[in-house]
């Protein structure tokens, strides 16, 4: 095992109790692959590769490699597992180094995971230029990367596993959920994130090259538009209709509301036959269609007042 940390720290192989030893807060890895093959191969075969560990205070040891094995001989129950074990915390950098090298002789790396270690890297120097040379990219290379990375874990994880095309979650980071857009539609970058990746997976926002035409108009859009279109169920040529203002997306936008909004009022007449809505769900359909008339009205004014201009 080749582990470069400063040589003035000891480590050794020993076993540990597995309820002593947490995860790591600093593994970039978005997503574990199934268990099931990999605690069959330990059970048959034994934990070739010792997990190596960090001493954090007295009782409690971090994982600093080997997150899966942990996860592993959990499963199969084992009570303690053999590591190496630094009996030091060790530093940030010196953690990334490990990880850095240990993941090098591991399974290549996706792109998300790529993007997550380029943000760990600048997190934890405060630099692009030190993370750029560590990654071998330009400086200006890396700055997207970072933008994907900066995202939460369980954000990246829910595109990695629904194989959301990583083009599209760079144009999210990069040119949707800035801080200018997040402030105007009162979000965080992940929620924002998040809502716009919903909509892809329910194909709502794609294909991709659809919805890059969308991007550069995003920022100038009105928040209620934008907020009535990642909230409802319709799709990328309803947003290009916002956005763009093409006649012919408008008019697709105008059939569809109209086939919708017939089919929701005959749901709507046959709930008054219904002997299973109660009055509280009433009162939140009724709300629900509130709130769409008012931004119908809103809309209706500002379009008003732009024409009185023009």
């Amino acid at each position: 095992m080749n582990i470069k940390v400063n040589s003035s720290i000891n480590w050794d192989i020993r076993n540990v109790n597995i309820e002593d030893i947490k995860e790591s807060t600093e593994n970039v890895r978005i997503t574990f692959e199934s268990l099931e093959s990999l605690a069959e191969s330990i059970k048959e075969n034994g934990l070739l590769y010792p997990p190596i560990i960090h001493r954090i205070d007295k009782n409690t040891y971090e994982v600093i490699d080997g997150h899966r094995r942990i996860r592993a001989v959990k499963t199969i129950g084992w009570q303690t597992v053999r590591c190496a074990v630094f009996d030091y915390e060790l530093s940030k950098e010196e953690i990334q180094s490990i990880m850095i090298a240990t993941d090098e002789e591991d399974r290549p790396w996706n792109k998300y995971d790529y993007a997550k270690r380029c943000f760990g890297l600048y997190d934890n120097t405060g630099s692009i230029e030190t993370a750029a040379q560590k990654m071998g990219l330009h400086k200006n290379e890396i700055g997207k990367f970072i933008a994907v990375g900066s995202l939460d874990r369980d954000v990246l994880g829910m595109a990695l596993k629904k194989n959301v095309p990583y083009n599209f979650v760079e144009l999210l980071a990069n040119k949707v959920a800035t801080k200018q857009m997040t402030k105007k539609m009162n979000m965080t970058r992940n929620e924002m994130a998040r809502l716009f990746i919903e909509k892809y997976l329910r194909g709502e926002a794609g294909p991709v090259s659809e919805f890059n035409k969308c991007v550069p108009k995003i920022k100038e859009a009105d928040t209620e538009a934008i907020n009535y279109w990642l909230k409802s169920n319709q799709g990328i040529d309803v947003l290009k209709a916002l956005l763009l203002g093409s006649e012919n997306n408008m008019k697709e936008f105008k059939k569809r509301f109209k086939r919708g909004l017939e089919k929701l009022k005959n749901e709507v007449i046959k709930l008054e036959e219904a002997e299973n809505i109660s009055l509280k769900d009433a009162e939140e359909i009724k709300a629900e269609a509130i709130s769409l008339s008012d931004t119908t009205r809103r809309i209706h004014k500002k379009l008003h007042q732009r024409h009185k201009s023009s």
